[in-house]
Order: C-alpha cells, then sequence, then structure tokens
C-alpha cells in the first residue's frame, strides 16, 4: 500500500517557544529535526542555562530573545512553561497581535477577558491537551439544548497527595478506585490544582453547559484514566483518554509535548483531520 504525505503550506510559518524546559526542548528539537515544517525563529527563558543548553544542541540557527522580541518576530507564540507564569506570556502574545498556543489550558481562565480580547483583535488561543479527543464530543454536545457533561479523572495517589482537598486524608489502597471528590469545576479547580489543565480543558470546552468533575484514586501507578461521559438528550457518548503520569505530575511533559508536535503538524498540513 503507498504511502500518503500531506503538503505543508509555505512559506514556513515563524514560531516562537517561551520555556525551554521537557515540554519546549521537545518540540524544539521536533522542529529541528525536519519533523514539523514551520520555522523555530526565537526561544525564551528565564532561565539563561536553559537557552543555551538547548541552543547548544540544535542544528539550525535560533535567536534567543526577551519576551517582548519575540512576539514581535514571529507568526505565533508557543507558551510552554506552567499554569502560572503562562497568562502573561498569554497577554503579550494577543497584545503583540500574535495567535498563540497555549501547553497549559487552566492559563486560559486566569482572566475572563481572554477570550473576548483574541476575539475582538481577530487572533486565536489554541490549548492544547491531552483530552482534546473527549473535547470533541464535549464541544458537540454542548450546543444541544439542556446539555450536561461530567468528567471523571482517575489517578495514582501520588498525583493527589498535595492537593489541598487530600491533604492529610489516607486515600485507601484497593483494586477499586476511591472516589473522594465530586461537584463543579470551579470547586475542583482549587480543591486538585494538579488537575487544573484536564479540569480547564473540560470547562473551556462546555461553555455555557453544565459540567459534573468527579475525581477518583487508584492504584495503577504508570498511567492516568481521563474518562468522559457526556449526556445529551439521554444520549450517553463516552470518551476515555490513557495518558501516562510522571511521578506526582498527572499528564507527563513528554506526552504533553507529543500533543504539541501533533497539533503543529495537523496546523501547517494542507490535509487537517476534523
Amino acid at each position: 500500500m503507498a504511502s500518503y504525505h500531506t503538503a505543508s503550506l509555505g512559506p514556513f510559518m515563524r514560531i516562537g517557544i517561551v520555556g525551554c524546559g521537557r515540554v519546549g526542548r521537545v518540540v524544539s528539537m521536533a522542529i529541528d529535526s525536519g519533523r514539523v515544517h514551520v520555522d523555530l525563529a526565537a526561544i525564551c527563558d528565564t532561565t539563561a542555562d536553559k537557552v543555551q543548553d538547548l541552543m547548544f544542541q540544535l542544528r539550525r540557527p535560533t535567536r534567543s530573545m526577551s519576551l517582548q522580541g519575540l512576539v514581535a518576530s514571529v507568526d505565533m507564540v508557543l507558551e510552554a512553561t506552567n499554569r502560572h507564569a503562562a497568562p502573561p506570556i498569554i497577554m503579550a502574545a494577543l497584545d503583540g497581535g500574535k495567535d498563540v498556543l497555549v501547553t497549559n489550558a487552566a492559563a486560559v481562565l486566569a482572566r475572563d477577558d481572554f477570550p473576548r480580547l483574541a476575539h475582538d483583535r481577530g487572533l486565536t488561543i489554541y490549548a492544547v491537551n491531552a483530552m482534546l479527543t473527549g473535547l470533541t464530543e464535549i464541544n458537540a454536545a454542548a450546543a444541544e439544548p439542556g446539555a450536561s457533561a461530567t468528567l471523571t479523572i482517575s489517578c495514582p495517589p501520588p498525583v493527589l497527595a498535595d492537593s489541598p482537598f487530600v491533604r492529610g486524608r489516607e486515600l485507601k489502597p484497593g483494586e477499586e478506585p476511591q472516589l473522594v471528590f465530586q461537584g463543579e469545576a470551579s470547586d475542583a479547580l482549587a480543591a486538585f490544582p494538579p488537575l487544573a489543565n484536564p479540569i480547564a480543558a473540560a470547562l473551556i470546552g462546555t461553555g455555557e453547559a453544565e459540567l459534573l468533575v468527579r475525581v477518583r484514586a487508584h492504584q495503577i501507578s504508570d498511567a492516568t484514566d481521563i474518562e468522559l461521559t457526556v449526556n445529551t438528550d439521554q444520549q450517553q457518548t463516552n470518551t476515555h483518554a490513557r495518558v501516562p503520569t510522571a511521578g506526582r505530575e498527572p499528564i507527563a511533559p513528554e506526552a504533553i509535548a507529543r500533543l504539541v508536535v501533533g497539533f503543529l503538524r495537523s496546523l501547517v498540513s494542507s490535509v487537517r483531520l476534523a
């Protein structure tokens, strides 16, 4: 069977990556190797050693810039930091008239006016998340009258250990998942900071629709099960995503980086899968 290659749109889109940690590094190396047909025009990080170390590994010339300089020099800004550092990066991109791709969906909720600012300026905030497949279901369901969605997140106890809602509580080991929380998304965001990104992604996807969040703990040590259940007009759709963990991180940074690479490849392809 013949292989099929999607053609990339030219000229190459200029990308600037803010954050040279585990996510930014993987994405930078993918672009540098030619696996993603975009131009890595600039990188930026608050830690100079990370910038220098990454630039040393890249084969193609890439400039190190301040955030303001990077925004002015690229077509799209890629945020690869953390949800606390991300909001100023999003704002800088919007102020500079640039689309922005964020790896921390929770950062989009940091300011109520981010969606309005992007809309008014003809820009787009892209949020890459491990729940992308499930969000397609949620977006479709949210358009229906009386739509509701239930997000169930099952993960190993170590991921939840530092969360305010379970701090000091003993999560009993066992084969069956233990339900530790059920409630509104806004309460879940405050109760479980490590799970902020998948919860925020679901919240963005549902829009005005009602979202119920359940958090369960189980003893699977090498993976996190993220289950989405969407209920619309007595119909039920179950979407499951399974993503690797990294210690107390609910989603391994390398897994997020792979999603970003896949998204960028789709973005610049002349053939896109819906």
